[in-house]
């Protein structure tokens, strides 16, 4: 049996996750297929191995921006990576992000060991001046496809 604020709390965030997602079915694929191509954008980068293109997919105020630049740095140094964006699902928005589910595929083209994989991440995505800029994110799931 649920409480009445376990009740309330399912009902804030349905709310906090659907808030907007109401717009026009045109409206919902246009603004998914906006959302993909900054993060097919950010995958052509690190494919190419193109710091200042990669850094351009994020919002400049971003806090992610310059950890993400310093590591990626890294692992480029090392590896040449396929890097694909599979699929993009926008799973909902507040007042100040869109918030996406995103699969990436990634595989090693030249460089020592590495575990090719499958990355399932929600992304946060949020507008600078009238563009939608990466954010950041976090992992839901890896899996390894050795």
């Amino acid at each position: 049996m649920t409480t009445l604020s376990q009740q309330a709390a399912c009902l804030v965030f349905a709310c906090f996750f659907t808030t907007g997602m109401l717009r026009a079915d045109d409206g919902k694929e246009q603004l998914r297929k906006t959302l993909e191509s900054v993060a097919k954008a950010q995958a052509a980068a690190l494919e190419a191995e193109d710091m200042d293109a990669y850094s351009k997919t994020f919002h400049s105020e971003s806090f992610t921006l310059s950890p993400s630049r310093i590591a990626t740095e890294a692992l480029l140094k090392s590896y040449d990576l396929s890097v694909k964006i599979t699929k993009l699902t926008v799973v909902g928005e507040d007042e100040t992000f869109l918030y996406a589910r995103v699969v990436i595929e990634t595989r090693k083209t030249a460089g020592p060991a590495f575990r090719d994989n499958v990355v399932e991440s929600i992304w946060a995505f949020r507008k600078e001046k009238a563009e939608w800029k990466f954010w950041s994110s976090g992992i839901l799931l890896i899996a390894y496809l050795d």
